[in-house]
């Protein structure tokens, strides 16, 4: 696989980081499988740069297997996204790569379309992920997710969202879902630096809410 690098994208939280460990796991594991040269330790490093700021923003480390390249940006809204269904076919995106071409023209589409996010589909028609998001739906009491054979990034975010559902002992059934399984079903996107947004219109059409969602994106993040 050529990847150019590797990057994490973490949201401090009251000048702590609460999911830095499993953003530096994923890290390391992309690390491996794309055979870049593991990262060094960026623990003290980034606790460091989140206690020196805004108490809440977003961190940023770009990995190329030579020196880490850190960013910040303030913390993003956690308004409602309006969300379009795109004809930009999706491509695995196993880890999270800074060569992101697939999702950038996804995004321009979805842009001139007047969205927010777009909704990637396989070429077989199953629900993937959007640009920056995981996806997730309620059906009844069963949380739904993508099949992550389908070649989905290990979302940081979507781990944390199963974990808190399996508390609570939810139904979770991952599978390769057509777009059709979205019709009338309350639905989130859900990542590290965000936590549990609505999806306030799929396609036009209002998503129904849920409380349970917003119960969950309540408790989303742990102490730092």
């Amino acid at each position: 696989m050529n990847v150019v690098a590797l990057f994490e994208t973490m949201r401090v939280r009251g000048g702590g980081l609460p999911l830095l460990e499993r953003h530096l796991t994923r890290l390391r594991a992309a690390a491996e499988q794309v055979g870049l040269p593991a990262p060094p330790s960026l623990s003290v490093d980034a606790r460091t740069r989140a206690r020196g700021g805004a108490p809440e923003r977003v961190l940023k480390v770009v990995w190329d297997g030579h020196r880490p390249e850190w960013e910040e940006r303030a913390a993003p809204s956690a308004a409602p996204l309006t969300v379009v269904t795109v004809a930009e076919p999706y491509v695995a995106y196993p880890v999270k790569s800074v060569a992101r071409d697939v999702f950038e023209r996804a995004t321009g589409e979805a842009t001139a379309a007047g969205a927010d996010e777009p909704l990637l589909l396989t070429r077989q028609g199953h629900v993937a992920e959007t640009a920056r998001f995981s996806l997730v739906w309620l059906d009844g009491n069963v949380l739904k997710v993508p099949d992550p054979a389908l070649g989905v990034l290990p979302s940081v975010g979507l781990a944390r969202l199963l974990e808190l559902a399996s508390a609570r002992r939810w139904g979770v059934l991952a599978g390769r879902f057509h777009r059709t399984a979205l019709k009338g079903r309350p639905a989130v996107l859900v990542n590290a630096v965000r936590g549990v947004v609505p999806v306030a219109t799929l396609d036009g059409v209002q998503v129904p809410v849920a409380p349970a969602f917003t119960e969950l994106g309540a408790e989303f993040w742990p102490a730092a």
